[in-house]
Parts: C-alpha cells; sequence; structure tokens
C-alpha cells in the first residue's frame, strides 16, 4: 500500500545503519512499532514528521516527496478504480 516509503526506509535504515527504535525515538514515537508498520507498507510517515526524517536521515525533502507522492497516486487510483 505504501510501497515506495517502505522502500526508501528500509533503504535509508540500512544506510544509515539506524534501528528501527533509533529512528522511532529520534522521531518521538514511543516505540519501534510505528516504524516496523512504515517500513512494511502499512502506513506512511506523518507529514508532520517528514521534515524531521529527512534531517535525521539526511535524506532530501524531494527524495521523500517523491516517495509519498507515488504511494498516494497509487492509493487514489485504487480508490477510483474500486468505485466502478
Amino acid at each position: 500500500m505504501f510501497n515506495n516509503i517502505s522502500k526508501l526506509m528500509k533503504t535509508t535504515l540500512e544506510q544509515k545503519r539506524l534501528t528501527q527504535a533509533d529512528l522511532a525515538k529520534s522521531l518521538g514515537f514511543k516505540n519501534s512499532q510505528f516504524i516496523s508498520n512504515v517500513s512494511r507498507g502499512k502506513c506512511s510517515l506523518p507529514l508532520k514528521r517528514m521534515k524531521h526524517f529527512s534531517y535525521l536521515t539526511d535524506t532530501s525533502i524531494d527524495e521523500i516527496k517523491t516517495a509519498y507522492l507515488a504511494d498516494q497516486s497509487v492509493r487514489f487510483d485504487e480508490a477510483v478504480n474500486d468505485q466502478g
């Protein structure tokens, strides 16, 4: 469902040698479950945390935006096609 953000998250964690727990704590989450859900494509990062994610991981805002918008485009298309 959120495959592009998921791929970006997994790649970033691996490249930066961050654990899900480290990233979760740095982003202000109580535990790593939410980051795990993002990494598995179950959900996306909240928009209000994307700038902080960018800063913590040295990932460009444009790269995050591209992944986020690609996921939203897929979700939009799925929703529109399901109404037919």
